[in-house]
This record gives structure tokens, sequence and C-alpha cells, in this order.
């Protein structure tokens, strides 16, 4: 079922409190562009590079709320791109601040209620994503989608009694 614009403005409001958002076609066919962060002042993305990555902006393309399994799976791309913001990082340096990015927006989940477990399957669907459209499944900057998969199970397991006391033990 697909994110409706209502749950999108409610993962907002709770992921990233105080930040703009927009909704519009970015015309981006990696599924993890879909929701990115960017300077208001940045008319696309490779001008939003050179200003040195400040976010004030998140931008969503309508087409990951309708490829997205669920809303925590939203919540988790958006607590990574809010992760950004709040390390002050950007991701253009190395995967190691995106791994930083999606560790950090794990918690970020947990904090603002939602289940990281209902999101492991964003990386499935990425992967998926990436393989039907011909794209490469890791870029200069992110792990491949199987790397952070472990990586979010590894969070996953050792935040078990925090996410079970919060949720219950789950599926």
């Amino acid at each position: 079922m697909p994110v409706t614009r209502k749950q999108l403005k409610d993962i907002m409001a709770k992921v990233a409190p105080g930040l703009p958002y927009v909704v519009e076609n970015t015309g981006r066919t990696d599924l993890r562009s879909l929701l990115m962060g960017m300077p208001a002042s940045s008319p696309d993305m490779a001008t939003a590079w050179h200003e040195g990555c400040v976010f004030d902006t998140f931008i969503v393309d309508p087409t990951l709320l309708t490829v997205a399994p669920n809303v925590e799976c939203v919540a988790m791309i958006a607590s990574h791109e809010y992760a950004h913001v709040m390390l002050k990082s950007c991701g253009k340096n190395n995967s190691d601040e995106e791994n930083r990015a999606d560790l950090f927006g794990y918690g970020r989940m947990l904090e603002v209620g939602y289940d990281p477990r209902k999101a492991i399957d964003m990386w499935v669907v990425s992967a998926k994503w990436a393989d039907e459209r011909g794209l490469v499944n890791v870029s200069q900057f992110h792990s491949d989608d199987g790397v952070r998969l472990n990586a979010m199970l590894k969070w996953i397991d050792s935040h078990s009694a925090v996410i079970e006391a919060r949720f219950g033990k789950g599926e």
C-alpha cells in the first residue's frame, strides 16, 4: 500500500521537526535518492554539493511514496537525511558519513516512534529497484544495500531490548 501524503507529513513532523519539505519529481532513478536534503537556495542537487551541503529543505520524490513498502521505510530514509543535518555532513566525502547517518537514523526512528525492524524491507526493495533498472547497486558514497542491510540487522540486534520494550517481540 502506498504511503500517503498525510503519512509523509506526519513522518516529517516527527523525524525532522521544523525543517520544510517539498514533494516534487526529481527525475532521479536511484531509489535511495528519492528523498534528499538540499539547501533551499539551490536549484538542483549538483549546485547543492558545491554550496557545502547545509541542508534546510527536504525534497521528496512522489515515486518514493508509491514504492516504499510502509511508513517505516520512508521514516528510515527521512531519518537518514535528518542525520546529515544533525551531523553536519552531506555524505559527499565518504561512505563513513553515510554509514554514520544510517546508524543515527535508526536511533532517530526509535526515538520518534517508528519500529526500525519494519524498515528492513527498504534495503531489499532498493536492491531490486536498482537491479530492475540496470543501476549499479552501490555508489561512491553509499555501501552496497546488502552491507547496509547487515549493518542495520546488527544495530537492531544490539538494541533489541529497547526495541522490544517499546514495540513488542515483533513478528
